[in-house]
């Protein structure tokens, strides 16, 4: 970064501070942009310097906007003098400032903060704009006739905007400054607004980056066409689920149920019908086990169910899966398929003498008993 101002050992302090918390270049680069920016316009006092640093750090160290911004916030309103003030953001449909929070700074104040604040006045002309604006005779001027009961009195006020991609999504708000605002705060707010943009890009960015990751790993984990666990979850389920038994003495059970007329539904109505019975196989699952209980898409059309400490109730379990499609099969002239069901139980003790893997053998082993004699 070039010289910044008549302060560069100040500012590679700073920098060398921010380097050490972790943070990207590519964060440093946004706020050095903002702050190299206002900087080069004009000479500025050591504590505005000062103040624009912790702003900096403020927006650097905070991922979460509401704590970025009320950091910026306070260090606005102590570097310009305000005694009040707040953080809003655009709601949806534009109409309105959603607050992030109310600062009194320890005037009379009992208003409601969930109620609406239309964008009208002053608040309009900053949004329209996309510039700090100030009105040091607010308490005198037609907009103060439509505060809230209980709000705050508002002498004077100034608005900084929070700009995105040249839109003002939000609202930096000042009040109460003895002596009134000038244009060197205004200059300063802007600023400030400047970098809770920038915490507000941060936090957005990051939130949609964990969704993604959110979607990613749920996608990596569940069956696409039935949305229950795939078997590649398995693994980590059952090495989870066994150490829990092994550690408190519980046994698990494990119910394995396989669909006996799976092929013939393919073949006679399609695929897309085929589809439509392992959903409502999974539902089915879902719906008469437990809610710890987890149910796997084990290959095809076979499912399993993993049975934390129930060993008595598996059996349970496999009378009410059993009731459930014959409730299901009754409705079958009403564009439902019949659906067969082979389902086998098994009961893991958790021990050494038997393992894992030989309780899933022997849970398919009693399915596929099941499916041998109803095929005779």
């Amino acid at each position: 970064m070039s010289d910044i101002g008549e302060n560069p050992a100040q500012w590679e302090s700073r920098r060398r501070e921010l380097n050490q918390a972790g943070l990207s270049e590519d964060q440093l680069a946004q706020v050095e942009r903002v702050v190299q920016g206002l900087l080069q316009e004009a000479d500025l006092r050591g504590a505005q310097v000062e103040a624009l640093l912790k702003g900096a750090k403020a927006v650097l160290t905070n991922q979460r906007f509401d704590q970025a911004a009320r950091a910026v916030f306070d260090v606005c309103r102590g570097l310009t003098g305000a005694r009040s003030g707040y953080v809003a953001l655009l709601s949806e449909d534009g109409s309105e400032n959603d607050l992030l929070f109310l600062e009194a700074g320890g005037m009379p104040c009992s208003v409601d903060e969930s109620l609406p604040m239309p964008i009208r006045g002053l608040r309009a002309e900053a949004y329209r704009t996309a510039n700090a604006v100030y009105d040091n005779f607010f308490a005198s001027s037609e907009w103060a006739e439509y505060l809230p009961e209980g709000h705050v009195r508002l002498d004077n006020v100034l608005f900084a905007p929070l700009v995105l991609e040249g839109q003002a999504v939000g609202l930096l708000g000042l009040a109460n400054k003895p002596g009134g605002f000038t244009d060197e705060d205004a200059r300063m707010a802007a600023a400030f607004g400047e970098l809770a943009a920038v915490a507000l890009r941060n936090s957005r960015a990051l939130q949609a980056l964990e969704a993604s990751e959110a979607r990613a790993r749920w996608a990596a984990l569940h069956d696409p066409l039935t949305a229950v666990y795939n078997r590649y979850a398995l693994r980590e389920i059952l090495d989870r689920e066994a150490k829990r038994s092994r550690r408190y003495e519980h046994p698990m059970a494990l119910l394995m149920a396989d669909v006996d007329n799976f092929k013939q539904i393919n073949d006679q109505y399609g695929h897309h019908a085929g589809d439509e019975v392992l959903r409502t196989v999974a539902r089915l699952l879902e719906d008469n086990t437990r809610e710890v209980d987890i149910v796997v898409r084990y290959g095809g059309d076979e499912f399993l169910v993993v049975m934390p400490e129930a060993s008595e109730g598996v059996g349970q379990a496999k009378s009410r899966i059993e009731r459930a499609v014959a409730e299901h099969n009754k409705q079958c002239d009403k564009g439902y398929f019949v659906i067969r069901l082979s389902v086998g139980v098994a009961v893991w003790e958790g021990t050494q003498e038997r393992s894992l893997e030989q309780a899933l053998a022997e849970a398919d082993r009693s399915m596929y008993r099941e499916k041998r004699a109803r095929d005779r």
